[in-house]
């Protein structure tokens, strides 16, 4: 580039962002918005749930997971990496999954970990 007088533009480092600085970002937005979907609908509310060896989800494409009805799962978070729930990921030990769900779906979080009873939640 230039300055018009056919000099170039000097470049410096401003900053230095990491993948892991993107992930982080896109998590935080993605939890806030899923926060702010109650509000506008009275028929979902946020659910994350983290996929444990042993059980029926771990192994299974995000598609056949066992869930209540009308769950809409948003991501997989995978180590440091966000798995668009899009592309149909299988699940591993580990995973934590992000999904709206029916407010009277019964334990969100442990239905969606594939466990009878357990952790995660609204």
């Amino acid at each position: 580039m230039s300055r018009g007088s056919g000099c170039p533009t000097p470049r410096r480092v401003v900053g230095i962002v990491s993948a892991s600085d993107l992930v982080r970002g896109e998590r935080q937005s993605l939890t806030a918005d899923t926060a702010r979907l109650p509000a506008r609908s009275g028929n979902a509310v946020p659910a994350e749930a983290r996929v444990t060896p042993g059980t029926s989800s771990a192994g299974q494409a995000v598609r056949e997971m066992p869930s209540p009805p009308g769950t809409i799962v948003l991501s997989v978070a995978r180590g440091q990496a966000l798995v668009s729930a899009g592309t149909a990921p299988v699940l591993e030990p580990g995973d934590l999954v992000s999904a709206l769900v029916h407010p009277s779906a019964p334990t969100p979080g442990a239905v969606m970990s594939g466990s009878d009873g357990g952790a995660a939640g609204r």
